[in-house]
């Protein structure tokens, strides 16, 4: 036999090769591994690095960030004269005032945001603060530590390893992707939730408390848990309506409509808000940005009404949207009606059935409004101001809010909401051979849409001509 027939077999590669045919990640921690950590952290829980490590499997922030002096460490007794450990977040949102000259400033809130953990570490943590050591050197201590707490044969328990175990587990107590990039504080603008997203802050505490709770299973009496905090204030900017605000402000559309009578004036009333309501549905349907500029016209839509051509914030911005069922129907009835007002008008004013007919030619703004100084392009911004400033205080963009923040809890990728909405970053290409997301799952996003809209109750109305 020759010499490399002979050669000693290489355990390192056999490994590697065997890590392919895994259903998980090799470099997540078994249960067995985090059960050893915790009962190795509890029998001396005064001694600052195993706090650390605590405090890092917890809440998933690195020792660097921890023993950072830009961070606020404190705690808060809550109802039951508990208390507990807080973190003070990076987080912050801009706040939507309107101004007495109807347009929109923007300041960021006042509001603070904590992440919490359990108060039996603050003390260790405290001390390990005020010693201003270097986070490098602490972190390979811990990890001299934390040695013999094997994973495997060939892997060691890291504070790296610990602290990705709650974004590994987080599905199991109904923590979304974007409620763990709060709670490890990622940084919000590379974070899916963004300002648009809005979210239950106290769901996420409760989330939390549960994933805290699954630590200490098998050590009892350990202190090792999070007091109940009831609180009603949201994760998010203001801009994101409830369920029912939207259901209120189509109802409302609605009802306008159906209140006015048949005379010229009452009709023009009934087109401007009946055109507000289908630019309402386009807008949660498609997420098209409230513009000034660019009408939409007819030919922009394809194949009747199952998508849209987009551009809405320069050329990158270009973009075909499929449009959901309850949106395709809405439309459909809207050209019906137009036709229908053409034919009706055709002995009044002469430029209500010509503006129509060239609407209908794809010559003209699809949608259009009657002012005070004649007809005038329906554009998305006009409608929000032109109806609904006179009774709602709502942002120009609060359907690109409310959507992104239905479609986030509904798990639809982040990736694919950001393609749906025209977020296009420098070098990339839309749809192009070069990106992975494709118009099929553009489709599933649209489909996420109009389950949406099918649970709130909207209709496929029309007004009667």
């Amino acid at each position: 036999m020759s010499a490399k027939e002979h050669k000693p077999t290489d355990l390192t590669s056999i490994y590697r090769k065997r890590q392919k045919l895994l259903t998980a990640n090799v470099s997540c921690l078994t249960h067995r591994s985090i059960n050893e950590t915790v009962a190795w952290c509890y029998e001396d829980i005064n001694e600052h690095f195993r706090a650390i490590s605590m405090v890092c499997l917890c809440t998933g922030w690195s020792v660097k960030k921890l023993l950072s002096d830009s961070t606020s460490v404190l705690t808060h007794k809550v109802a039951n004269a508990e208390l507990v450990g807080l973190l003070k977040s990076s987080w912050s949102f801009p706040e939507f005032i309107p101004s007495a000259t109807n347009e929109a400033t923007f300041e960021s809130t006042l509001k603070e945001f904590y992440v919490l953990f359990p108060f039996i570490f603050f003390h260790s943590l405290k001390r390990m603060r005020q010693h201003h050591l270097d986070p490098d050197d602490v972190e390979k201590k811990i990890n001299q530590s934390l040695a013999n707490l094997k994973n495997s044969a060939f892997q060691k328990v890291t504070i790296n390893r610990l602290q990705k175990h709650i974004v590994q587990t987080c599905h199991h107590f109904s923590l979304s992707s974007s409620d763990i990039d709060f709670i490890v504080d990622k940084d919000i603008k590379s974070s899916p939730h963004s300002h648009y997203g809005h979210r239950s802050l106290g769901s996420i505490y409760g989330g939390l408390k549960r994933y805290v709770e699954s630590l200490h299973a098998n050590i009892p009496n350990n202190g090792l848990s999070l007091p109940s905090i009831q609180t009603s204030s949201s994760l998010g900017g203001n801009r994101v309506v409830s369920d029912q605000t939207v259901k209120e402000l189509l109802n409302f559309l609605i009802q306008r409509c159906n209140s006015q009578g048949s005379s010229l004036e009452q009709m023009k009333a009934i087109h401007n808000t009946y055109t507000t309501f289908v630019i309402s549905i386009l807008q949660l349907c498609t997420l098209l940005r409230p513009i000034r500029m660019n009408p939409v016209l007819l030919n922009h839509f394809e194949f009747g009404f199952k998508s849209l051509v987009i551009q809405d914030k320069g050329a990158r911005s270009r973009r075909r949207i499929p449009i959901c069922a309850i949106g395709q129907q809405i439309l459909t009835n809207y050209i019906d009606y137009l036709h229908a007002l053409a034919k009706k008008c055709r002995f009044l004013p002469y430029e209500i059935s010509k503006n129509t007919d060239e609407a209908c030619k794809s010559e003209a703004s699809f949608f259009h409004y009657f002012g005070e100084s004649g007809i005038k392009a329906y554009t998305p911004n006009t409608h929000t101001g032109m109806i609904f400033g006179q009774y709602y205080d709502l942002p120009k963009n609060w359907t690109r809010h409310k959507v992104k923040t239905v479609l986030l809890d509904a798990g639809s990728p982040p990736a694919h909401i950001k393609r749906f909405m025209g977020h296009v970053e420098d070098f990339e290409f839309n749809e192009g051979k070069f990106h992975t997301t494709s118009y099929s799952d553009l489709v599933r996003v649209s489909k996420s849409i109009n389950n949406w809209l099918h649970n709130l109750g909207v209709e496929n109305w029309k007004p009667q001509i």
